[in-house]
């Protein structure tokens, strides 16, 4: 898989500017709680261990708090650098499994870890917070890139050096797990840091006054990395201690990629699930599907390069599974088009060349 390619904004752009303007900045205290954990791990896979993570997503995330499942050793099946850098950079992990509540490593059975976490959640509900961060994300589908617009706004004065992260959780990645049976839905999965490293970019170093806003933006070289309708963006603000580490100051997730209002800018929400092969097209071109689920009413058409209709490839229903539709190219100039599949709402888009 190739890496994701990020560029950090150091100027608005007018796009920034626009969603930034829109941005909300919740008053709210959320804490985080991550799942030390590998798909080899036995006891990771035990029902205390297993039950208590599906329990806190399920239950607590987006409800008071943001929940990881992080993957440490290489050699476990969702293992990533980013999984590895909050666990070794601010947790100091040791074994798996094992959970933190913030920064804290948390003890105990299921009952008594599950009261202390929904007790400590319920409390930071009503908590002031020192600062919390807004964000929208958008897939750009000229360029292929993912947007993400944040503002950070201090509802108290602060003084330090803070940070902030940006991640890219998968909602459900189904894999095996040891000490269950065939594949299992794993939860929550941290995959990327969006920002340089775990510790994030730099909000300010210094003094900074109550209702103090900051803007951070970057944008992300897409590529068809995960599928937009399984991912969530993450933030977490950190500040920075005198002797280097990292305190946990607060975090906001955004659940959904939004899709664009104009037609240049449709969301390719079904990712690597649909193609056109071979492609430059060829007598034999086929559109190949391999959807997760079955769709009532799709559509596949072939656009030009204004983004209008040349001719309907397929219209009706499509079943779960893998499928293959042969691709009609008579009476088609040459030329770059876009084959696009609208199927119950949710939109794809593939480039095809012509000759």
């Amino acid at each position: 898989m190739k890496n994701l390619i990020f560029t950090l904004l150091l100027l608005a752009t007018a796009y920034f500017a626009g969603a930034q303007a829109n941005l909300e900045v919740p008053q709210t205290q959320k804490l985080l709680i991550t799942k030390h954990t590998a798909t080899w791990c036995p006891n990771c896979g035990l029902p205390e261990s297993w039950n208590l993570q599906q329990f806190f997503a399920d239950s607590l995330d987006g409800k008071g708090a943001v929940v990881l499942s992080a993957h440490r050793s290489t050699t476990s099946k969702l293992y990533s650098p980013a999984g590895k850098g909050l666990l070794d950079t601010v947790f100091s992990a040791i074994y798996q499994p094992e959970y933190f509540l913030n920064t804290t490593r948390l003890s105990g059975n299921e009952s008594a870890v599950k009261a202390e976490v929904i007790a400590k959640v319920t409390q930071a509900a009503t908590q002031a917070p020192v600062a919390q961060t807004g964000l929208k994300a958008t897939y750009i589908i000229s360029t292929d890139s993912l947007v993400i617009a944040t503002k950070t706004k201090f509802f108290q004065s602060a003084t330090g050096e803070y940070r902030l992260a940006i991640l890219l959780v998968e909602k459900v990645v189904q894999e095996t797990q040891a000490s269950r049976t065939g594949v299992q839905p794993h939860k929550r999965i941290l995959r990327r840091t969006l920002t340089p490293g775990i510790a994030g970019i730099g909000l300010f170093n210094g003094i900074i006054s109550a209702n103090g806003e900051l803007n951070r933006n970057i944008t992300i070289k897409w590529n068809n990395q995960y599928n937009l309708n399984n991912i969530e963006i993450v933030t977490i603000i950190w500040k920075r201690t005198d002797a280097g580490q990292l305190e946990f100051v607060n975090t906001n997730e955004v659940t959904q990629v939004q899709q664009s209002t104009t037609a240049a800018q449709e969301v390719d929400f079904l990712a690597g699930r649909f193609d056109v092969t071979p492609n430059p097209a060829q007598e034999l071109t086929q559109i190949r599907l391999n959807l997760p689920k079955s769709y009532s009413t799709a559509e596949i058409t072939l656009l030009d390069a204004k983004g209008r209709v040349v001719k309907t490839l397929y219209r009706g229903s499509l079943n779960s599974g893998q499928q293959t539709i042969d691709m009609n190219r008579d009476a088609v100039a040459g030329g770059v088009y876009v084959v696009r599949l609208r199927a119950d709402g949710q939109i794809a888009t593939r480039k095809v060349a012509f000759q």
